[in-house]
């Protein structure tokens, strides 16, 4: 089914075919009839299916264009996501006259308020929702629509209290659309609670991600990773690649050792200011940065159809996680390459785990070559507020790079001075009379 042939209205239609799109995926085909009915929705549906479409068109067309206020809200779980929705959704909305705001951490909260004022529809992350909801910036006594978008990984990252308390303020009758890409119980839980019988959408299984994708692993040395993977890019040479740590620490670390190897590295993480983050996925996207070293939880804004290789560094702990993750290299129709590389028995297990799960092969290869790969490790891995230092690609072509041992020190501050005691001063101590400890005895 194409989009012509939908019932969304001629100014989203024109919206949609001039971003390139023509024929709708499953989840849209199934899920923008209902939205449009007023229904509530349970969608399940894998990463890159198209679920910002299947929410956002219908939403638009179901806005009163007479009515002043926010008449929809979208909660995700980070701030790269919550761009990346608003900017799709002022996309679809070119040629109506709906305003959308994007909420998040680290941005001007100021900003943010006056965006407010004029938006009708409002995309942001649970805390900063929360935030303004107690500043009272943000009204929902209009809200007619809301959308818990990657509901798992909210959950997964400890919103639930935050996402309840933001359901509990919004009005008792209202429309609740929910799309995860997986349906545990605390899911199915969230939805018997919060949604009025609703349509169950379930396509896109998990194995057609990475049916398209070839997926190999290696067993190398396991103090011998870093090598290991520099070897695999400079063998591949990827126009486009992203890496996947476990941890935050793990992710500048490696930056810190691939960058001086001459690999055209950034980090992306949590730990980094919301404007470094930004600059990070905006240099990733223009194809600036050849080469995106990220957590799963900061990769997830990340919409980029032409990436050649995934990484996975660390092997995740969690199956669905794998699929994100190599689920980025083979959109758009595309061809996708993944390594894995395995550091212990534990991960062997695991990644042989996680190919029954995806039923699809996961193939043992060598290890690469690494004779005459040297890499010097950090002594200890960065802090987070001297995140980027040195090495971030972001910084450096912002031109310059802080000294080491933290951030720059104030023109014309000096190094504390050192305290001597003066030859009385010091006596003091010596000449001081002892006190005499207790005997027990009477008289």
């Amino acid at each position: 089914m194409t989009f012509e042939q939908s019932s969304l209205i001629d100014p989203l239609k024109q919206a949609v075919e001039e971003m390139g799109f023509s024929d709708m995926t499953e989840i849209q085909q199934r899920a923008i009839p209902l939205v449009l009915e007023g229904k509530d929705v349970l969608g399940q549906s894998a990463t890159g299916s198209g679920k910002t479409a299947a929410f956002g068109l219908p939403i638009l067309q179901r806005l009163k264009p007479d009515m002043e206020g926010v008449q929809a809200l979208i909660l995700c779980p980070t701030r790269e996501l919550a761009l990346q929705i608003t900017g799709e959704m002022e996309k679809f909305a070119k040629y109506t006259d709906a305003k959308v705001a994007a909420v998040y951490g680290g941005q001007s909260i100021q900003t943010q308020i006056r965006r407010l004022k004029e938006s009708s529809i409002v995309v942001g992350t649970p805390g900063r929702i929360l935030d303004h909801i107690g500043r009272h910036t943000l009204k929902l006594s209009l809200v007619s629509m809301v959308v818990l978008d990657e509901a798992d990984e909210m959950l997964n990252m400890g919103f639930l209290p935050d996402m309840e308390r933001i359901l509990h303020a919004l009005p008792r009758e209202r429309q609740t659309l929910l799309f995860s890409a997986t349906m545990p119980p605390s899911i199915l839980s969230l939805a018997r609670r919060y949604q009025k019988l609703p349509e169950t959408v379930e396509v896109a299984s998990e194995t057609r991600t990475v049916s398209t994708i070839r997926q190999f692993y290696c067993r190398p040395d396991p103090h011998k990773k870093p090598e290991t993977l520099l070897a695999l890019l400079r063998r591949d040479q990827p126009k486009r690649a992203l890496v996947f740590c476990n941890t935050k620490r793990m992710v500048d670390m490696l930056m810190e050792m691939l960058v001086p190897q001459g690999i055209d590295a950034d980090a992306l993480h949590g730990d980094m200011r919301q404007s470094l983050r930004t600059k990070v996925m905006d240099d990733f996207k223009k194809g600036e940065t050849a080469v995106l070293i990220a957590t799963d939880v900061a990769a997830r804004g990340i919409d980029v159809d032409d990436i050649d290789v995934v990484y996975n560094y660390d092997v995740p702990m969690e199956n669905e996680a794998y699929v994100h993750r190599v689920g980025r290299t083979a959109r758009a129709g595309k061809e996708g390459l993944a390594y894995s590389l395995i550091g212990d028995l534990e991960q062997l297990w695991k990644i042989w785990e996680i190919a029954s799960f995806v039923d699809a092969p996961i193939e043992e290869m060598d290890p690469p070559d690494i004779s005459g790969i040297e890499i010097t490790r950090p002594r200890r891995g960065p802090r987070p507020e001297r995140w980027g230092e040195p090495g971030s690609a972001a910084r450096r072509r912002e031109g310059g790079r802080p000294r080491k041992g933290g951030g720059p020190r104030q023109e014309g501050s000096k190094k504390p001075a050192e305290v001597t005691l003066s030859g009385e001063a010091k006596g003091q101590g010596a000449n001081r009379p002892r006190r005499r400890r207790p005997t027990g005895k009477k008289g």
